[in-house]
């Protein structure tokens, strides 16, 4: 057997920082949403990563003292930033940087998540907070005009690779095994279920998905504090 330099050691690196993931839940009426919020103060500022923050946005904008948005799309009167999030211009061209950013169901769509994750950590002060979400076991989906792309899916063990040299990294996982296995098979169990009888599908992700459904859930939300 011929050995070529330490092949184990990123892998031992990579436990330990697997090792200090949190998983961890929130109240079943909650989301990391609640969170972002209840922190959000009028001194902070705020990057929303391809407007993810939705009909909040304006919610964000109303509270903090600056909120800019970063797509790599052009709308009416949108985006504040008009950059690809890969590209490694980012940091150097984007002088601000933020106390919060938010990027919800981004990380799938983006073609190089590792160097979009880098931007991310890069665009923050020290102390500084990444909320966002990206799928696990989730269905495809992208619009027909490829106007955005979906690539990518991330277990637990990805964020150990996200995000390497950040201060702690907290998963709140999306859906238990039953929910999840619903999900994959139509995502009309979404846009039905989950909208008509949010109580029923609470209780079913709290209930009925002990033991390892933290691993085997649809998705995460994360925080990522730098």
């Amino acid at each position: 057997m011929q050995q070529i330099g330490n092949p184990d050691s990123m892998n031992q690196n990579l436990i330990e920082t697997i090792k200090k993931i949190h998983i961890k839940n929130l109240p079943h009426q909650s989301t990391t949403l609640d969170v972002l919020f209840s922190e959000l103060l009028s001194s902070h500022s705020l990057l929303d990563i391809g407007q993810s923050l939705r009909l909040h946005s304006k919610t964000a904008m109303s509270v903090c003292k600056s909120y800019k948005t970063l797509d790599l799309n052009q709308f009416e009167q949108y985006p504040d930033y008009l950059v690809d999030i890969c590209d490694p211009i980012v940091l150097e061209a984007i002088q601000e940087r933020y106390d919060f950013i938010t990027c919800y169901s981004l990380l799938e769509h983006t073609h190089q998540p590792f160097l979009a994750c880098q931007n991310l950590v890069g665009l923050l002060n020290d102390g500084g907070k990444i909320y966002g979400s990206a799928p696990f076991l989730y269905p495809r989906h992208s619009p027909t005009d490829l106007s955005y792309q979906d690539y990518f899916r991330f277990t637990r063990d990805a964020y150990a690779i996200l995000f390497p040299n950040v201060a702690s990294i907290e998963l709140y996982p999306l859906r238990g095994r039953i929910g999840t296995a619903l999900m994959v098979f139509t995502s009309r169990y979404k846009t039905i279920a989950e909208a008509r009888f949010p109580r029923l599908t609470r209780w079913i992700n709290s209930k009925l998905t002990q033991g390892n459904h933290s691993l085997q859930s649809s998705g995460y939300e994360f925080i990522i504090t730098v």
